[in-house]
C-alpha cells in the first residue's frame, strides 16, 4: 500500500512524458507535424548547437528521401544496382583487418594511403550551390568527373571478402551508369570520411561495409544498417535530451530564482514556528505556514521541472541558448542540397508555445503540482497546529 501511494504521488508531481518518445513522435517531428517548441527547426538547433550531432539527423533525412526516390525509379534503372548480398558482420570485419593493420598504419603515417582517414581532397571545398544547379529531374547529381571522389578511393587496401558481398556477385554491373551515382559519392564524402566535419560516429565494420559495397552499387540497402544505427541513437538519446530541454519554458536564471523563492518560504516557515513555540502564542497562529508551504512546494516543482506556471497558462516561454542563433548559422549546406528546409517560419514568434501536446502537458503539470502542494500543505499544517 505505501508503495502504491508513493507511486501515485510521484505521478502527480511528474506527469508522464510517454507521448514525447517513441518512433511515432520521432516521425511526427521529421514530417513537420509538431510545432514550437518541439518542431524540426528546434530539434535541428538542439542537435547542432547543444549536442553537436546534427549529422545523424541529416543522414537519416537524406536516407528517407533517397529511399523514396529510389522506389519511384523504373525497374530497368533499379536492376543496374543490385542490393548487397550479405549483411555487415563485426566478426568478419575484425578477421579481415588483423593482417593489414600495421601496413595500413604505416601507409597513413606516410600520407600515401587511400584508407579512411586520409585527405583525398586537402584543398577542395564542396560547392553545394553549383551542384544544386546541376540536380537532374530524377534527383541524381551531375558533377564533373574530375571532382568526384570514388568509393574505390575510400576502400582501397581493404580485404573484405569475409565481410561483404564478393566482387563476383556484382559482375556485369556498370557503376558509372547506375542511378544516383554522383549523389552516393557526395554522401560518402560527407558522412563516411574522417576529413569531413559531418562524419558519422559509427562502428568501423559498418563504415567499411558501406564503402566497399558502394563501389559496385547504389542500392539503398547498403545504407540501411547505418540508417538503423543512427535512428537508434537519435530516438534513445538525442530525442530524450531534446524533450527535456524543450518542455522547459524558463532559462537557468529563472530556475535559480525559483529555488531561492522556495528557500525563502522555508526560512519564513521556520521563523513562524520559532515565534509561535518560543513566545507561547496561540497555536492557531501556526496556520500562517499554510500559504508558505504551498509556495515552497510550487516553487520547488517549478524549478525542478524548469516550468513557470504563469507562462504555461499564457502559452509563453523563454527561448533556450541553442535557439538564439542567426539564420546563417542554422542553415546547413548538405540539408539545403537535399531540400530539407526547416518547417517553422523564421518570422514566427518563437517565444510562443504552439504545440498542443506541450500545452496539455503544461496544464497537466500545473494542475497536478497545485493539487499535490495543497494536499501536502494541508496535512503538514494540520499536524503542526495539532501540537500542543
Amino acid at each position: 500500500m505505501p508503495r502504491a501511494v508513493v507511486k501515485r504521488l510521484s505521478n502527480l508531481l511528474h506527469p508522464s512524458q510517454d507521448q514525447f518518445s517513441g518512433s511515432k513522435f520521432m516521425n511526427d517531428i521529421v514530417q513537420g507535424k509538431t510545432c514550437v517548441p518541439i518542431s524540426l527547426h528546434e530539434f535541428r538547433l538542439f542537435l547542432k548547437h547543444h549536442e553537436h550531432s546534427l549529422e545523424n539527423l541529416d543522414f537519416f533525412l537524406w536516407y528517407q528521401d533517397y529511399k523514396r526516390r529510389w522506389d519511384q525509379l523504373p525497374l530497368p534503372a533499379k536492376l543496374q544496382s543490385p542490393p548487397p548480398q550479405e549483411k555487415p558482420s563485426y566478426v568478419g570485419y575484425v578477421l579481415s583487418g588483423t593482417g593489414k593493420r600495421q601496413q595500413q598504419r604505416s601507409a597513413m603515417e606516410s600520407g600515401d594511403s587511400g584508407l579512411i582517414g586520409t585527405t583525398a581532397y586537402p584543398n577542395e571545398t564542396m560547392d553545394y550551390a553549383a551542384m544544386n544547379a546541376k540536380h537532374s529531374s530524377t534527383g541524381s547529381y551531375k558533377q564533373d568527373s574530375s571532382s568526384i571522389m570514388t568509393a574505390s578511393t575510400y576502400a582501397n587496401g581493404y580485404e573484405l571478402s569475409s565481410v561483404v558481398s564478393p566482387e563476383s556477385y556484382y559482375q556485369g554491373t556498370f557503376p558509372d551508369q547506375q542511378p544516383f551515382r554522383d549523389e552516393v559519392e557526395l554522401v560518402l564524402k560527407t558522412f563516411f570520411t574522417s576529413s569531413s566535419d559531418k562524419e558519422l560516429n559509427i562502428d568501423g565494420y559498418l563504415r567499411q561495409y558501406v564503402l566497399h559495397n558502394s563501389k559496385y552499387t547504389t542500392h539503398p540497402d547498403i545504407f540501411e544498417p547505418v540508417r538503423d544505427k543512427v535512428y537508434e541513437t537519435i530516438e534513445r538519446s538525442s530525442l530524450r535530451n531534446f524533450v527535456n530541454y524543450a518542455l522547459q519554458n524558463i532559462n537557468h536564471g529563472g530556475v535559480i530564482v525559483r529555488y531561492l523563492l522556495a528557500a525563502t518560504c522555508a526560512v519564513l516557515i521556520a521563523i513562524v514556528l520559532i515565534i509561535t513555540f518560543v513566545l507561547k502564542v496561540p497555536r492557531w497562529y501556526r496556520i500562517f505556514i499554510f500559504p508558505l508551504l504551498i509556495g515552497m512546494v510550487i516553487c520547488s516543482i517549478s524549478a525542478n521541472q524548469g516550468v513557470c506556471f504563469q507562462r504555461a497558462m499564457g502559452h509563453r516561454r523563454d527561448p533556450h541558448a541553442y535557439e538564439l542563433v542567426s539564420n546563417d548559422q542554422v542553415d546547413d549546406p548538405f540539408s539545403q542540397e537535399f531540400k530539407f528546409s526547416d518547417v517553422e517560419s523564421q518570422s514566427e514568434d518563437f517565444k510562443a508555445v504552439k504545440d498542443p501536446l506541450v500545452r496539455r502537458y503544461n496544464m497537466k503539470l500545473l494542475f497536478s503540482s497545485s493539487f499535490a502542494a495543497t494536499i501536502f500543505a494541508l496535512c503538514l499544517t494540520a499536524a503542526i497546529v495539532a501540537i500542543p
